[in-house]
């Protein structure tokens, strides 16, 4: 017979009864032992793309079923607004650089001339005053002139000569920058107008949004001309190792399943194939309110997660919610 263990022939002895006969049937020959499946479905891992800031959606680089590669622009928002920003960021930074490099300069060439000139006057007023002080000095000292007059042209002249010095220390200095300390603090006050400029280019960037994963668009949830709340998702994408099994083991079938496990899977319309668990969920989806009897215990079932072990080349023809048989090998 088939689908039995084994056949059964005529009985050579004449004196077998038939109750006999029909014990042999119950004893010897039963039903062969069939393939146990555990049911589940196809759960998706989707992506979802949002803007980090508020906006107005004006482009979508991608439709559903269309393949987004990592790093592509998968959809812009308006720019104008950050736009302005990073304008405003930029003349900031070269204001702080501007007056940066000022403080390592010296004085305008101008500024040195007219420097130079006051000196050139103060070498001729010490010239001046050093004549009419050797002149009265010498009077002095022929009795020709009083003690009083001749001090007064002393310090005229040594007047005339610290002015001198000034003058060339005043020059000296017009032709160094600024102090340490200062350019110190004008280079810093540069970093500081740099790091608002990088922040406003990075703002304007992401107006621009990027797909982190390459996948394939499976929704689109605004269309241009909307306007987008800043971390609402616009766009749903399916990597390729975004398709996994879901299925559901009976409590008494638990220990035959653990990570790294191959099993086989089987879906309306497509070849066997196999996956990897991948989970097994420590707690049941369904626990009867009574002490666990013999009966109740069928009624416990654990949620198991396996992945395609070819997950390119099964995702491609996996869709989300396919039901999918599970076997162990």
């Amino acid at each position: 017979m088939s689908g039995q263990r084994c056949q059964v022939s005529q009985p050579r002895g004449r004196g077998i009864p038939w109750a006999m006969m029909f014990v042999l049937l119950l004893t010897g020959c039963q039903p062969a032992a069939e393939k146990t499946g555990y049911s589940g479905y196809v759960e998706a891992e989707w992506r979802y793309l949002a803007a980090p800031e508020a906006g107005w959606l004006v482009d979508e680089a991608y439709r559903e079923g269309d393949v987004v590669e990592a790093g592509a622009v998968a959809f812009r928002l308006e720019p104008e607004p950050v736009v302005f920003d990073r304008q405003q960021a930029e003349a900031q930074w070269d204001k702080a650089r501007a007056l940066a490099d000022d403080k390592q300069k010296g004085a305008r060439a101008e500024e040195l001339a007219v420097l130079q000139a006051d000196i050139r006057a103060a070498e001729a007023d010490v010239r001046l005053a050093e004549s009419e002080r050797q002149r009265w000095l010498k009077l002095h000292q022929e009795g020709l002139a009083a003690e009083e007059t001749a001090e007064r042209y002393d310090l005229s002249w040594q007047a005339a000569k610290a002015r001198l010095a000034a003058l060339k220390a005043r020059l000296a200095s017009a032709r160094l920058g600024a102090r340490e300390d200062q350019q110190k603090a004008a280079e810093a006050d540069v970093r500081g107008a740099a790091a608002i400029r990088d922040k406003a280019l990075w703002q304007e960037d992401q107006r621009s949004v990027r797909a982190r994963v390459a996948g394939r668009v499976e929704r689109l949830f605004y269309r241009p001309g909307e306007y987008v709340m800043a971390g609402v998702p616009v766009m749903a994408l399916l990597p390729p190792s975004g398709l996994k099994i879901r299925f559901y083991v009976p409590e008494p079938d638990l220990a035959r399943f653990h990570p790294g496990q191959r099993v086989k899977w089987m879906a309306d319309g497509l070849h066997e194939g196999e996956a990897v668990v991948s989970y097994v969920a420590a707690e049941a989806e369904y626990t009867p309110p009574i002490i666990f009897s013999e009966e109740s215990r069928q009624k416990l079932v654990f949620m198991v997660e396996a992945r395609p072990v070819d997950a390119e080349a099964t995702t491609s023809r996996w869709r989300a919610g396919l039901p999918v048989e599970v076997y162990l090998p």
